[in-house]
Formats: structure tokens, sequence, C-alpha cells
């Protein structure tokens, strides 16, 4: 009798605990206000189905000690191939029908239905799979949205299937219509300033690169690019803005956007630190890394697409940190310009493995928070690593800078010492041209002293003339030699200014006594007719022109004499020469004035001959004479010199030319 009453009461008891769970779980979800996942999650459940083969009606027919509650901050159950069920009551207390939305914050799963299931009737609200284009959601926004309704009273199942090929969280709420259409304009708003701020960076390094043409901006660009396009396909845009008709594309692009991340971040820093040539081993390293993750995309084709993504997030983060290594090396090695390159990578490490730790433990978070810390740490890794690749190019052109600058101070040096040897070898010709103008004007007062000492020798007695001639040639070659032969401007003629006025007397003497024996010699009449008068300019510089003429009109005069004189004409007083010889073509004029040219019969062996018109010519330039010419062929020629005539009007005879 006792063990029969012992028995009673523990079934008793057994169906009292049992009707007591039961009652627990089956209590619904109030919706008359909007509910975030905090509030859904203690009224979910879910159920890990191996297979495919069960109906919403079978699932809501389960006993429910089949389910097991939610404890995680939101549901999530790994990496999985199972179909994965969430069950969650819901009831409307409120005196009329409520219409509100299941909020999936999720852009995409491989296959997920929601139902509502109420007594023994189950209603398809959402089917979505791998083939379902983006033009089959009931509401096409990036986020899977589901409207219901529930009636005065009514309780429901809500019922959701899914299956994913990455990681398996679905965060989910209840909105009301209005409240699920603000906040999602909000995110829209804060996403596209994110999106916005990265094309910046995409333009700006594309730009650079088509400009400059160096790799370090290409890299820079495509790795921005990569991080915009995964962060939209995460948050949904990327399927509707850019392959809305191509779910298959949508649900695999996740891998190869991901690992392109890792590659073309790898290949920017090979780019920026220059590994190449420079540290082999981490440029091979980085190498590898571009390469490894090239590959992991094709990955699917050989195991299950959720194993390849949980294999490739695996390798992100073991990539992240090896590359983190390679850009302190460089950076213990380069220097400062990679310090912004570490420090976005770091960032970048740092929020992966935030990431990890929110995914694997218990600790509160949610999708949306780890969206938020990749994009965060995206977004402030891209930034870091643009201020790493204009800091690194300020860098290279300041130093560019510099080199320009030493390359114009090496320049100006150049062109200083090209200025001091064309100075040098100005002053050489010139005082080249000096020794032959002197060598040309020595000669005649060498001929002159030759013949004079002659006479002085071979007569008895040496007189006063001959006395005087001999020592006006000396006190002319002394005054030349001293004028030519060294510095012109340290000396000054016979001790007189330029302005200072002395007889033309002076002049007339020294010629005569350097050319009288040379006309005798020709058999030619040389006469000097004496001036009383003065003028003004060098004194040398006029006796060298008046001789040069005259040597000329002696070695061109074959019949007949030279006259030298002074002449008055309209006021001026002037020294002239006439001579009765050839004659001088005023065709001719111009080319006999340049140095070395002589008449076309002359012999032009010998040297110092042919310079007698272009050593006037040039002295009259230099001392502001006027040298003027009148010839007639085989009647002879009159020259006319004319110092310091630049303050009266020249008038110029009959036939006369200009030789300055």
């Amino acid at each position: 009798m006792r063990t029969s009453i012992s028995v009673f009461l523990f079934f008793a008891l057994s169906m009292l605990i049992c009707a007591h769970a039961e009652g627990a779980v089956e209590k619904s979800l109030d919706i008359s206000e909007a509910r975030n996942l905090a509030q859904l999650r203690p009224f979910m459940a879910g159920y890990l189905e191996p297979g495919t083969d069960m109906a919403a009606s079978d699932i809501a027919r389960l006993p429910l000690s089949r389910f097991q509650p939610i404890e995680g901050p939101e549901p999530e159950f790994g990496f999985t191939d199972d179909t994965i069920w969430l069950r969650l009551p819901v009831a409307n207390p409120e005196p009329a029908d409520i219409e509100r939305v299941l909020w999936l914050h999720t852009n995409f799963m491989s296959e997920l239905s929601v139902w509502k299931a109420a007594g023994d009737t189950t209603e398809l609200l959402l089917e979505q799979g791998r083939n379902s284009a983006f033009s089959t959601r009931p509401i096409r926004l990036p986020n899977l949205v589901v409207p219901f309704t529930l009636t005065v009273g009514e309780e429901a199942v809500l019922l959701i299937r899914y299956r994913s090929d990455g990681n398996s969280h679905l965060p989910m709420s209840i909105e009301t219509y209005e409240g699920f259409v603000e906040k999602h304009e909000r995110r829209g708003a804060r996403l596209f300033m994110f999106y916005g701020a990265g094309a910046i960076f995409v333009v700006v390094s594309f730009a650079a690169f088509v400009f400059r043409r160096e790799s370090v901006f290409l890299f820079y660009a495509l790795y921005a690019l990569t991080v915009i396009l995964y962060i939209m396909q995460r948050d949904g845009y990327a399927f509707m803005l850019f392959w809305p008709d191509a779910p298959v594309v949508n649900n695999f692009i996740s891998l190869p956007l991901g690992c392109a991340l890792i590659g073309f971040g790898a290949l920017f820093g090979r780019a920026l630190f220059r590994t190449r040539g420079r540290f082999e081993v981490v440029d091979r390293v980085l190498l590898g890394i571009a390469a490894i993750s090239l590959a992991i995309p094709f990955t699917p084709l050989l195991i299950d697409q959720s194993q390849a993504k949980a294999y490739a997030f695996m390798w992100f983060l073991i990539a992240a940190v090896i590359i983190m290594a390679c850009a302190v090396f460089c950076w213990r090695k380069v220097g400062e310009r990679t310090i912004f390159f570490v420090i976005g990578w770091f960032g970048l490490i740092i929020a992966s493995f935030a990431t990890v730790f929110i995914n694997f433990t218990d600790m509160a978070g949610s999708r949306q928070v780890v969206l938020n810390i990749m994009r965060g740490a995206l977004l402030f890794d891209a930034t870091m690593m643009g201020c790493a690749l204009v800091y690194g190019y300020l860098q290279v052109w300041r130093r560019s800078e510099e080199a320009d600058l030493a390359r114009l101070e090496l320049a100006e040096r150049l062109a200083g010492l090209e200025r001091r040897y064309s100075d040098l070898k100005e002053a050489a010709e010139a005082r080249g041209q000096r020794i032959a103008d002197a060598t040309h004007d020595i000669r005649q007062p060498l001929y002159a002293l030759r013949s004079s000492i002659g006479n002085l020798l071979s007569g008895p007695r040496a007189s006063a003339t001959e006395l005087t001639a001999v020592r006006s040639s000396l006190n002319y070659l002394e005054e030349l030699i001293d004028n030519q032969l060294t510095d012109p401007a340290s000396f000054v003629s016979l001790g007189r200014t330029d302005s200072e006025e002395h007889p033309v007397n002076l002049i007339l003497d020294a010629v005569a006594s350097m050319f009288r024996s040379e006309a005798e010699g020709k058999n030619l009449r040389f006469r000097i007719v004496a001036c009383g008068g003065s003028m003004k300019g060098d004194p040398l510089k006029l006796t060298r022109i008046v001789a040069n003429l005259v040597a000329n009109a002696i070695e061109y005069t074959d019949v007949g004499g030279v006259l030298v004189g002074c002449r008055q004409r309209r006021g001026r007083l002037g020294i002239e020469v006439y001579d009765t010889g050839r004659g001088i073509e005023a065709s001719n004029l111009p080319r006999l004035c340049l140095s070395g040219e002589r008449g076309q019969e002359d012999d032009v062996s010998e040297p110092g001959r042919g310079r007698g018109l272009a050593i006037v010519r040039q002295l009259a330039v230099q001392e502001g004479i006027t040298v003027s010419v009148r010839s007639a062929a085989d009647r002879g020629t009159l020259f006319r010199i004319e110092p310091d005539a630049s303050d009266r009007p020249l008038a110029l005879g009959p036939g006369a030319m200009l030789l300055r």
C-alpha cells in the first residue's frame, strides 16, 4: 500500500514539474511595443536539424524539450552545416490588430524562411535561398525584413529556419514599421559617410597613380576599394546596388573580398617599405601572403564553403599578425616613414581578435557590434595607411627637393666656373690679340731702328736728327710694350690722361722717325707737315693709328709719295694721311678692316701682316676716334683722323666713308 502511494506521488510530482516547465516555455512575447534582441532572447529557443527534411508544421508540433534556450547574447551556433530552427512565441494583448516587422540584422543567408504558426495552420512569411534575387524580398532593403500581423488577442509562434555558409549569428528585433524606417535611415546615413570617406581615398589614390605611375598608389587604392566593398557586402548594400540579380555571387563574394583585403594589404606594405632588393626575406613573405590570399577563394572547390570561410577567417588573423611583424621589422630598419602603417595594422589586429573574443565567448555583443568594430577598424586602418602613403611621399618629395637644391647649387657652381673659364678665355684671346697687334706695330719701329743704328755705326758721326729718330723709336717701343704686353689699365700714356691736350707734332715726329728710312728705301717721297695744334686723347693710341695708316700707305704705294699733316675742316682739327698708291675699292673696305685680311695680290705668308686697318678700327672704336677715308683706284687714298669728335656734328666730304 505504501509503495503504491509513493509511486502515485512520484508521477504526480513529475507531471506537475513538467506542466510547470512547459507553461514557462510557452510564455509568449507581448509585441504591443517594439522589442530589441535582449528582450526577445528569453522567449527564444533553438533546434539543430541534421538534415533538411522537416517541414514547419513538423517543427511546430515538436515537444518543447527538443529545443534549447538561447543562452548567449544572440542566436549563434558556430560554423555548422546543420539546419537551424528558431522558435519565438508572440502575442497581441491589444484590442486591435498589430502590424509589426521582424528585422533580421543580416543581409543574406544561403537559406532562410520565416513562418507564422497559429493553431494547426502555418503561414509562410518569407523564403530566401541561394538563388533568390534581391527583388524577391518583401521589403527591398539591405537587411532581411519580414512584415507580419497579429489579430486581436491572437497568439502565434514565429518559426525561423536558416542555414549559413559562414558564421551562424542571427541577431534580430521586432519593430514598428515607422520605427524601423527611422532606424534604417539613420544607419544608412552613417554608413554612407563611411563609404564616402573610403571613396575619397580610392579616387585620390588612383589619380596619384595615373599621374605618378608608382605602384604604391595603385595597391593602396585597391586595398581601400576592397575595404569599402567588403563592408558594403557585410552591410547588404553591395547586393542591393551592384549585383541584385546574382544571389550566388552575393553568397560567395565575402570570401574573395576578405582574402583580397589581406592580399592587397600585403602588396601595399611591400610597395611602401620597398622591400624588393632591400629586405629579401620580408619581400618573399609578403609575396607569399598575397599568393595564398589569392588561392584561398578557390578552396570551396575542394571543401565545403562554410569550412572554407572558417579557414579564411583564421588565415586573416594569421596573415595580419605576420604583416604586422614585417611592418615592425621595416619600421626599425627604415624609420618613421612606416609608423602610420604599423599603427593602422595594429588597430586592425586588435579589432580582429576582439571580434574572435566576442564570437567565441559569452561576452555581451552581437553581429552588429562585430560589424561596427570591424568597420571602424578598417576605416582606421585605411586612414593610417593613407597617412603612411602621404607621409612617405612627402619625405620622398622633401628628399627630391633637397636633391634638386643640391643639383641647383652644383649647376650654379658649374655655371660660375664656366663664366670664369669664358672670362679667362676672352682675356687670353684679348691678350693674344694685343700681342699680335703689338707684334705688328713693333715691326716698323724695329725696322726704323735697324736702319738708324746702321747709319750711326757706318757713319763717322751721328747727326742730331738720327739720334732724335732713335730716341723717338725707342720711346714708342717702350710705351707700346708697357701698354700692350702688360695690363693696359695700369699705365697712362706719356704721363697724360685722355682728357688732356697734347701737341700733334709729338705724333708726327714719332711717325717721321719710324717711316722715313722705309719710304726712302722704296724711292718714295715722304713728307711730314708740322702742325702747331693740339689734340685730346691718348697720344700712344693716336700714334699707333697714324703709324698703321702710314705703314699701309708706304706698303701699297709704288710710285709717288706719302704726305702726313694736319688740316682744319669745318672747325675740326684732324690728322690726314695721303698716298698716291693703288687705292681701296669701297666694297673691299669692310673685309680689309678684319684682322689678317689683305689685298688679294699680297703675300699672306709673312707674320704680322694684314692687321693694319683692323688695329686702326679697333683703336678708333675704343677711344671714340673718327676715322674717315676717301679713295680712288690707282689714284691714291686719303685717311682723316679726328679725335674726341663725339660732341660735334660730323661732316664728311664728297665720296668719303667712315672706318668707324
